[in-house]
């Protein structure tokens, strides 16, 4: 038994070696599967690791926030058994500010919250300190950068801060609701409070409000305290820390009928892979499924074709093993052995390579990436390869299923035939076979194109159709899939954004309405210091001040006196006027871009301005109606009796000296992100010291571009942090258009890369078919020129033959093809048909056909380079 088990393995080894042709295109079908199944499973492994990704310290370490919760409750939350760690912020207390409730009416929110953390919040919940440290006692406190902004002279650290402490109540009851102010029906708030002490704290520090601060839905400015214990009656957020990650559903169902009065930290959820929304890995799973399968499947009839054609040249040998004592079981055990031999020299290259390409694609990719998840959650996300046992086992796995399948039948197959039957080697020829009428028309065509070869072809091809079958429906298959896949990508890239009109990709704005000291030096200092960014190209900067002009009324256009009558006096027309105060920098490049010599508006004292003569027609929806002009044509002289300041109008003397001459009309307010609501007036950002406007509220423009947006937006938030200014102002405009396009690129090459994928396992099955009857006939093509046959008419005949079952794939193709279209018509979108690329179709079928052709003739010829003799004598196995 030994000796015969020796003898299977020799043989094993020698019929994977010695015919080397067969033997690598096997390894590279094996291969090519191999390394998608790797390509997939890293692909898989890095949208995992995205998901996960997501718990960036944005909110913290805590599963469950319950809002609005009664002291009691939390007490009776915080023993419950699956509770690990509690941190809360409860409610001191709030102010309404100067403005008493009636400002808190027309802003529906307090002037400020005061709140009380425990010493576990700094370690369950995020929050950014930006400067300073935590409060160790009651009477020490944080404040939120925006109270800091409103008054940055008297808030410094270590001020103190007095305040009067309101409690909130609605209709006698005490309000449990840190989420919004309570309102009546007609959207009026329907709170009152009353006074219940005062309070002061030293300032320790600023921190930014998180974004999961219900609290900041309540109130425009943050004083959070420390406290060691909840005081009775007040209102919570409580964080809860679960000892299992998975119970977060459950837990929160124990004490609340609505999951609203909760908020579930997904991110850190997802990071323990207790996330209950499978939806999204659902999705992955199913894509990754679907692309394996489609690998198999190819792979599989790539691999079958291979075996099926090695086994059936070996009958006669495999028999003989068989007539000298070798069982069915050693006769598998013979194919697996070939198996074996092919996958630990074809599976480590496949596995090595896909991992090799994954890391090269994931580096390529990584920017567009992270530009691509900002579309869908606003972050960025960096895409890193991970070599991890998902994709080094998982493809491993694959590629073994896949061979198995592929060897089952012809293993089986030849374990089963017989001594005798392998004699006579029937199973070669489909004696049932019989001409039908496409067969008639093929011998015809053929016949009149190749003559008596052409006749000889068709005959061959009844005779070994069994055989030919294989290799038409890897044709098929092959033109289909691509054609299909093809499809697929018409259909996702109508999908995609246009990104044309979205705007500019580069664009960073900075936009803020300066406090009560104005635009001063500091302002431009900051300006000049995020323009020395590390990749900005180009920086703008604009202040605007809201002003009131009066004109005479014969110099407006009639259309704006009917659409503005309330502003239209006896004799005077008044109108609200934006003066906008360019960075002289600014000033003068565009000055150059449209043609205006900039040095008239420099000179100091000088009374000429710039002015874009367009108002914008609002209706009581505030829907823009239409923008029109407000001067008939531009006046000689503007006057500015009043200033408008955040509290209506007021007259100063400085403006009774301020008089400016239009030179020209432009609209600059594109090139510096200004709105039209009214008439803009432009000047140089030099004349606000002559007119001693500095001190005045307004609102600054800060405009950049830069080679690297998302690396300039973080660097420049560095800035404003230092400098103590809030990061909310700086937008990056450019993020939701480099999304788009990003999202646009991965899709292109996703798809693309899936119908190139297709194709060269679609292409390399059918070259491998195709090889593989040549090579079960060689011996039979020698023969016929050992008789006589030249080899120009073999050549034809053989060419002839593979054109006649060509022929018959494209007529089972166009039936399988014709079918599955009305299907999809029918089930998925009668309007599908719109998706085929007929042009791109014939082309498809005309490669397959070249492919098949070219194969052939290289397959033979390298045949009839052997002497008929030798050719004869060879052993191949």
């Amino acid at each position: 038994m030994s000796g015969r088990a020796n003898i299977i393995s020799k043989y094993a080894k020698r019929t994977v070696f010695n015919n080397r042709g067969r033997a690598i295109l096997t390894l590279i079908g094996i291969i090519v599967a191999t390394t998608m199944f790797t390509l997939v499973s890293s692909a898989y492994v890095s949208a995992m690791d995205i998901l996960k990704s997501f718990a960036d310290d944005d909110y913290g370490q805590w599963h469950v926030q319950a809002y609005s919760i009664s002291s009691i409750d939390y007490q009776k939350m915080a023993k419950d058994s699956r509770v690990e760690e509690v941190a809360y912020v409860q409610e001191l207390g709030c102010n309404p500010g100067p403005g008493g409730m009636e400002l808190v009416s027309h802003t529906k929110k307090y002037k400020y919250f005061v709140g009380a953390m425990n010493p576990k919040f700094q370690e369950l919940c995020n929050y950014h300190l930006v400067q300073g440290r935590l409060p160790e006692n009651e009477n020490e406190a944080i404040i939120s950068l925006e109270m800091f902004a409103d008054d940055r002279n008297e808030l410094s650290i270590g001020a103190q801060i007095s305040l009067d402490m309101y409690t909130r109540y609605s209709e006698g009851h005490k309000v449990v609701n840190l989420e919004s102010l309570v309102c009546d029906r007609s959207g009026l708030i329907d709170e009152e409070v009353f006074l219940t002490g005062s309070s002061t704290f030293t300032i320790v520090g600023y921190f930014v409000v998180p974004e999961y601060a219900s609290w900041k839905n309540i109130a425009d400015n943050t004083i959070l305290t420390t406290s060691d214990s909840i005081i009775t009656g007040n209102t919570v957020n409580a964080y809860y820390q679960l000892k299992d990650a998975s119970l977060y559903r459950s837990f929160t169902k124990s004490y609340f009928e609505d999951e609203d009065s909760c908020l579930y930290n997904k991110d850190f959820i997802r990071l323990e892979d207790s996330a209950d929304d499978s939806h999204t890995k659902m999705t992955f799973a199913v894509i990754m499924a679907f692309t394996v399968a489609i690998i198999v499947l190819l792979a599989v009839m790539l691999i079958y074709n291979s075996f099926s054609t090695s086994s059936s040249e070996r009958l006669r040998a495999i028999c003989l093993l068989k007539s000298v004592g070798a069982t069915r079981k050693q006769v598998r055990q013979l194919i697996l052995k070939e198996a074996f031999y092919y996958s630990i020299i074809a599976i480590p290259i496949g596995v090595a390579l896909g991992q090799f390409l994954s890391a090269c694609l994931i580096h390529a990719l990584q920017d567009m990436s992270s530009d691509a998840a900002n579309f869908i959650i606003a972050k960025n996300i960096d895409l890193e390869y991970r070599l991890g046992y998902q994709n080094l086992i998982a493809p491993v796995l694959l590629a073994i299923f896949t061979i198995l399948i592929a060897v089952f039948v012809p293993m089986m197959k030849v374990s089963r035939v017989t001594p005798v039957k392998a004699v006579r080697d029937s199973e070669i020829f489909d004696e049932k076979s019989r001409s039908n009428v496409f067969g008639h028309f093929n011998a015809k065509i053929t016949e009149r194109i190749f003559g008596f070869a052409g006749g000889l072809s068709m005959k061959n091809y009844l005779r070994y159709r069994k055989r030919y079958r294989a290799t038409v429906i890897s044709i098929v298959a092959s033109v289909l899939m691509i054609i299909f896949a093809n499809m697929l990508v018409r259909n996702v890239s109508n999908m995609l954004f246009d990104t044309e009109q979205s705007g500019q990709a580069d664009v960073i704005h900075y936009i803020q309405t300066t406090d009560v000291g104005g635009f001063g030096k500091e302002d431009r200092s900051l300006f000049y210091e995020m323009a020395a960014v590390e990749g900005v190209r180009s920086s703008r900067m604009s202040f605007t001040m809201e002003m009131y002009i009066s004109l005479p009324q014969e110099e407006t256009t009639e259309s704006y006196q009917v659409l503005f009558p309330d502003m239209v006096e006896e004799e005077t027309v008044g109108s609200q006027v934006q003066m906008v105060f360019v960075e002289d920098g600014t000033w003068r490049e565009l000055c150059e871009k449209y043609g205006i010599d900039s040095e008239e508006f420099l000179t100091y004292g000088s009374r000429k301005c710039l002015i874009n003569n367009q108002c914008t027609y609002f209706d009581e929806a505030t829907q823009q109606i239409q923008v029109l002009p407000v001067f008939e044509q531009l006046p000689e002289r503007m006057d500015f009796p009043y200033l408008i300041t955040e509290y209506g109008y007021s007259r100063t003397e400085l403006l009774e000296r301020m008089h400016l001459e239009p030179v020209a009309e432009v609209d600059w307010v594109e090139e510096l992100a200004s709105d039209l609501s009214c008439i803009q007036i432009y000047v140089p950002m030099s004349r606000m010291e002559y007119y001693e406007l500095e001190g005045n509220i307004g609102v600054e423009t800060f405009q950049f571009t830069a080679k690297d947006p998302r690396t300039a937006v973080e660097a420049m938030k560095e800035i404003l942090e230092e400098r103590l200014y809030m990061t909310d102002p700086l937008v990056d405009l450019g993020r939701e258009t480099r999304a788009a396009r990003a999202v646009n690129k991965l899709m292109e090459i996703i798809l693309y890369g899936y119908v190139a994928m297709l194709s060269l396992m679609c292409f390399l099955n059918v070259v491998m078919t195709v090889i593989s009857n040549i090579m079960f006939r060689r011996k039979e093509y020698i023969l016929l020129m050992s008789v006589g046959m030249s080899r120009k008419t073999l050549f034809r005949m053989v060419i002839a033959e593979s054109l006649i079952y060509f022929s018959e794939g494209v007529q089972l193709l166009i039936l399988l093809f014709g079918g599955a279209l009305l299907l999809s018509m029918l089930l998925i979108d009668p309007s599908i048909y719109r998706y085929i690329r007929v042009l791109f179709a014939v082309i498809v079928v005309l490669m397959h056909l070249l492919v098949v052709v070219v194969t052939t003739g290289i397959c033979l010829s390298s045949f009839m380079k052997d002497d008929i003799i030798e050719g004869l004598r060879k052993e191949y196995y």
